[in-house]
């Protein structure tokens, strides 16, 4: 097959001169009609360069390249968005959309690890195989997009057992054979709850010399019995603290016992730590805890968020008076 038959033809495909020497071939998203291997050759006798200094047109252009695979080739990164408590009377969406270096043909399967309720209970095997039937209709083969899976996994208001946690496994093949995989978790409350997402990334990197500000965004319950009600909103945020134990190479966690020497306010949506008061080289792990005022005390009414902060030295800059010198 000619080359132009391979790579398809304008608007879905179209080729730029980068350099002299340089084509660069662009396919539409989830072309698969060429693979590694695959020949690429220019017609003979049809590409010339214009040499504008001497009036001169070069020779024709000629000769092709073989596709090879991406120099330096990763595994695809996986990027959920999802909310990790789901509200009594709330559907549940996993988005993975924002996943990456997968070549664009990705094949999405998702598996239900465990499942975990309060009171070491165990929800009925029902409830267990409707969760997977969810799952293997996302998934490569399954009945909705059997070649590709979808990066989106919904569950209804009901599809989930209340007060019980799902650990989630994501399993994510690239275009070019490499695969990662990514456990998530999600809680279904008991009880109706305020619904609660930070507006960061679950974990980020910050540091010493940088405000860290953790912001949350919070919505109310969807059970009817609350729908309209205006209900007074309480915020708890606590610390921990990951090092690394410079004998052992051991990682060492420890409670922040009063996180007020960090941040002033631990009681209101955000928390907002000021420059210099990090560690370096320290993971830290910030976690809010959101609640009805009037439920705060009941037990599972409350919904819990984590942020994961790595904390890097501040960059040093260098102030040369007098410009720049050279030293012999």
């Amino acid at each position: 097959r000619r080359t132009a038959e391979l790579v398809g033809s304008m608007p879905e495909t179209s080729c730029e001169w980068r350099s002299g020497t340089t084509i660069q071939i662009h396919l539409r998203a989830g072309f698969t009609g060429v693979a590694v291997g695959t020949g690429l050759f220019l017609k003979d006798q049809t590409i010339y360069a214009y040499m504008a200094e001497n009036s001169e047109w070069s020779m024709a252009a000629s000769g092709g390249i073989a596709v090879a695979l991406p120099d330096p080739l990763f595994a695809p990164k996986i990027v959920v968005n999802w909310n990790r408590n789901v509200d009594l009377c709330s559907p549940m969406t996993l988005n993975a959309m924002e996943s990456y270096r997968h070549g664009d043909v990705p094949q999405w399967v998702w598996t239900l690890e465990s499942v975990m309720c309060v009171g070491s209970l165990e929800p009925g095997e029902d409830s267990n195989q409707r969760v997977r039937d969810i799952m293997a209709a996302a998934s490569v083969g399954g009945v909705n997009q059997p070649d590709s899976g979808q990066h989106v996994l919904e569950f209804g208001r009901d599809d989930l057992e209340p007060g019980c946690t799902y650990r989630v496994l994501l399993h994510l093949t690239g275009r070019w054979g490499l695969s990662s995989s990514e456990t998530l978790e999600m809680v279904k409350q008991a009880v109706p709850a305020p619904r609660v997402s930070m507006q960061n990334a679950r974990e980020l990197t910050t540091s010493r010399g940088r405000v860290l500000t953790l912001q949350t965004q919070v919505e109310n319950s969807m059970c009817e019995s609350l729908s309209g009600e205006s209900q007074a909103l309480r915020f708890l945020w606590s610390g921990e603290v990951e090092t690394v134990n410079a004998f052992s190479g051991a990682s060492e966690r420890r409670t922040i016992d009063d996180l007020t020497v960090l941040a002033p306010r631990i009681t209101s949506a955000s928390l907002v730590v000021p420059k210099f008061m990090l560690e370096p080289g320290v993971r830290y792990t910030f976690t809010v805890k959101v609640g009805f005022e009037d439920t705060w005390d009941v037990p599972n009414a409350a919904t819990i968020e984590q942020v994961v902060v790595h904390v890097d030295r501040s960059p040093i800059r260098v102030n040369v008076v007098g410009g720049s010198r050279e030293v012999p």
